[in-house]
């Protein structure tokens, strides 16, 4: 995880919790766990801002591809490089999809389902850069060869 967080290991939390508590008046704490996944400690107006303010640059956002879609496709994947991968058509799709998901999780201020997308797509992705996988996935069940690709994720 890329972040400013300060790094705590779980058993400070449980044995120096005032201690590790100020710290989480000045910033976030990461606490790291050995027997499950990493905990983050966030005061509640810091991350109610974030929120806050991802939901707003995601309507931005929607308007800016509402009006200049093309574009922002052919400028997408110099911020994630795997969508180099994607075919032309596919790229509009992911780029009009991210947006109208990001605009939705930034209303309700929950983005599980945005990193569920880019998952899906990042698969996508390799499955177009990896001639077995998408050989494999054009073969039914009775082992023949469909005429058409794969088609999109949708």
């Amino acid at each position: 995880m890329a972040s400013v967080a300060l790094e705590r290991n779980f058993s400070d939390l449980l044995r120096k919790s005032g201690e590790v508590l100020d710290e989480v008046d000045r910033q976030d704490v990461l606490l790291r766990r050995r027997d499950g996944h990493d905990l983050l400690l966030v005061r509640a107006d810091r991350e109610e801002t974030v929120r806050d303010a991802v939901g707003v640059a995601s309507s931005v956002l929607a308007r800016m591809v509402a009006r200049h879609l093309a574009d922002m496709a052919k400028g997408l994947p110099e911020a994630m490089p795997w969508l180099r991968l994607l075919p032309d058509g596919d790229l509009e799709e992911f780029t009009k999809e991210f947006v109208e998901v990001a605009e939705a999780c930034g209303s309700l201020g929950s983005f599980d389902r945005l990193g569920l997308l880019l998952d899906e797509w990042r698969k996508t992705a390799y499955a177009w850069s990896s001639p077995d996988t998408l050989a494999a996935l054009q073969i039914d069940h009775a082992g023949e060869v469909f005429d058409e690709l794969v088609p999109s994720p949708r």
